[in-house]
């Protein structure tokens, strides 16, 4: 068994009769195939779907069908003494996309012990999502721009941050559409005849952190099983 080896790229995945799986990769090397019992798709539906293209076109399909939004996140630090609001809560979701350039806010040093000094506060402010592809293109002055002025409508920030850091999340959000349930059951019945194939992730059971938990935890539970 190989280990420790630095994938680039999985060009696809490849059923040996009799010898479970090779999968064929770029790495740091160049081109290789990695031979495997079992292989754990915990990728992306458009990356899994590239990864099974030849194996299996219907699975394929499927996966790539899920849809994928980008988003982006705009870290911001204050003075505690600078901001109006108590922070008494966890955050802000805002309700009218037309409205607001916003989608919500983390009022991250609340929500967790420890993000910020006593005398500091830290916000996530999310941007982006369905309909709005365009925040992605906008540049970070123009984004963290925009989060300052909405933080401070929202709980009276005041003045320039301590910092401000913007991290963009390109295709990273699946979006399971009407028909999501029964294209999640036609991949689980085509996985079912390839013994030691497992596909999870956000294409698959939930986007939540809760959702990873369980589905890492059943995903143990199947590959021990089989």
């Amino acid at each position: 068994m190989e280990t420790g080896v630095r994938v680039v790229r999985v060009e696809r995945v490849e059923r040996v009769e009799q010898a479970g799986y090779l999968v064929h990769i770029v790495g740091a090397g160049g081109p290789s195939a990695l031979q495997a019992d079992a292989v754990v798709l915990a990728i992306p539906g458009y990356a899994a779907a590239d990864a099974l293209r030849e194996l299996d076109r219907d699975m394929a399909s499927d996966l790539r069908n899920v849809p994928y939004v980008s988003s982006v996140v705009v870290g911001l630090a204050y003075s505690r003494a600078d901001i109006a609001h108590r922070l008494d809560a966890t955050g802000i979701i805002t309700t009218d996309k037309h409205e607001q350039p916003i989608m919500a806010v983390t009022f991250l040093s609340s929500k967790w012990a420890g993000r910020a000094p006593e005398d500091g506060a830290l916000f996530r402010v999310f941007m982006g999502g369905a309909g709005r592809e365009e925040t992605l293109a906008m540049s970070d002055p123009t984004l963290i721009s925009i989060a300052e002025r909405e933080l401070g409508k929202l709980v009276g920030t005041r003045g320039a941050p301590r910092f401000a850091r913007v991290y963009r999340h390109e295709r990273a959000s699946a979006q399971p559409v009407l028909g999501h349930a029964q294209r999640v059951s036609r991949v689980r019945a085509k996985e079912s005849t390839y013994p030691g194939l497992f596909v999870v992730g956000a294409a698959m059971d939930g986007v939540g952190i809760p959702d990873c938990v369980r589905q890492a935890t059943d995903l143990a539970k199947r590959v021990l099983a089989s």
